[in-house]
């Protein structure tokens, strides 16, 4: 039986009764901004199949390098732009400073200032607004949740301030902000320039490269990267990236990969949000826990799909209670961390009998290469990987290896009949 444990179909109703169960805004705010240009490439998707993008003259029709860049460019100009994501990372400096000044009034009002920035002293013989920024960037809040909403968060903030009385200033202070607003600007800007780059990338293949080229409804210009659901609220679909972490949840990993589009997205699937712990999302792991026993009561065994995207604890608690359902359940692992340690930890904790490894993960033949037609899987390339699994370990494809025994008191290895 396949079973999947890191998400479900975009249209599975169980997810309406807890939010929880996915990653939203709601919960994950620093989505925000993600969804906001999602939807926006989605609208543009749609005008573009219905021939209303007045500035390309080709209208739904994307056949070549100078289309996609056109394309590309009208994206840029008239939706990532008009979006202003970098807002979503920037203070509105004159709040946070009467904030601060706030502070100075109660709690740090015993305290006196310098009243001129001359005579601030420096600090370190450094540079008094990169200390503040240091102290600023590592205690903001609400980072990628709203526009002009990053906050300080001056619990944190206070005991530095106080220790540090005789280098501050609010002048020193606001250009500290106003240096972090620049830097949040420029951070912002770039991941928009490589959430580009991956449309253009994917529109190359998918689009030109396929032959796909007209853009329809069923046929965008790329795949949504959130869900809305019949409740309103945008989830985030599921995919995997390149050369990841397997450890790394990518949803809410601070890295803003929704924003910069760094996934291989899979536009119909949801990714499920189980958090570190049972409290965070009780109604998904009571579900999931359900849903693998009974299907280990009924089956003889599990091909666990996308094993390496399954949270490592997740996978190692439900295929303990599936067994507790089954004590002979055979679980048959899709592993691929790109790592040999990493999968015998996974194998190790979870308790894997086998790996499943893909037979046509073959090198393929270009064919047509002057018409560019694209891939094809060749026959030639599978008997290879048949023969290079097969004859130089001198056993039949698909066979278990044999089996030792060892004597734990002595050591000593010796081949059971």
């Amino acid at each position: 039986m396949d079973i999947l444990l890191n998400h479900t179909s975009f249209d599975s109703e169980w997810l309406l009764e807890s939010s929880d169960s996915y990653y939203c805004v709601e919960n994950t705010p620093h989505l925000a901004s993600a969804v906001a240009l999602d939807q926006a490439i989605m609208q543009f998707s749609d005008d573009l199949s219905n021939k209303k993008i007045l500035k390309y003259p080709k209208l739904n029709l994307i056949e070549s390098e100078d289309d996609l860049n056109l394309i590309s460019q009208i994206l840029w100009d008239d939706v990532f732009l008009p979006l202003k994501i970098p807002e979503y990372f920037k203070f509105d400096i004159k709040n946070v400073m009467l904030e601060v000044e706030k502070v100075f009034k109660g709690s740090l009002a015993k305290l006196q200032l310098p009243e001129l920035e001359s005579e601030v002293k420096v600090l370190f013989n450094g540079n008094k607004n990169e200390f503040f920024q240091e102290i600023i960037d590592k205690n903001k809040k609400n980072f990628g949740e709203s526009k002009l909403a990053v906050k300080l968060d001056l619990d944190k903030i206070l005991p530095i301030l106080e220790e540090q009385i005789k280098h501050f200033s609010f002048e020193t202070f606001q250009k500290a902000l106003e240096s972090l607003n620049q830097r949040y600007e420029a951070m912002a800007i770039d991941f928009l320039g490589q959430a580009l780059n991956n449309i253009k990338g994917t529109v190359r293949y998918h689009i030109i490269q396929l032959k796909n080229n007209i853009i329809t409804k069923t046929n965008r210009l790329v795949a949504n990267y959130f869900t809305i659901l019949k409740n309103g609220k945008a989830a985030c679909n599921n995919g995997w990236i390149i050369n990841s972490d397997p450890l790394e949840d990518f949803a809410c990993s601070g890295q803003f990969h929704y924003l910069r589009r760094t996934i291989i997205i899979w536009g119909d699937l949801v990714k499920l949000r189980y958090g570190k712990t049972k409290e965070e999302s009780p109604f998904l792991w009571k579900h999931m826990k359900e849903y693998v026993r009974k299907m280990a009561k009924v089956f003889h065994g599990f091909r666990l799909d996308n094993a390496h995207s399954t949270p490592l604890h997740v996978g190692e608690y439900l295929m303990r209670k599936a067994r507790k359902s089954n004590t002979d359940l055979l679980i048959i692992s899709e592993l691929f961390t790109g790592n040999s340690d990493l999968d015998a930890m996974f194998s190790k904790k979870i308790g894997f009998n086998g790996l499943v490894r893909e037979a046509q993960r073959v090198r393929f033949l270009r064919i047509f290469n002057i018409l560019n037609v694209g891939k094809c899987w060749d026959t030639p390339s599978l008997s290879n990987t048949l023969n290079n699994y097969g004859h130089i370990w001198k056993k039949t494809v698909g066979s278990l290896d044999k089996f030792f025994e060892m004597d734990l008191k002595t050591g000593k290895i010796s081949k059971k009949t």
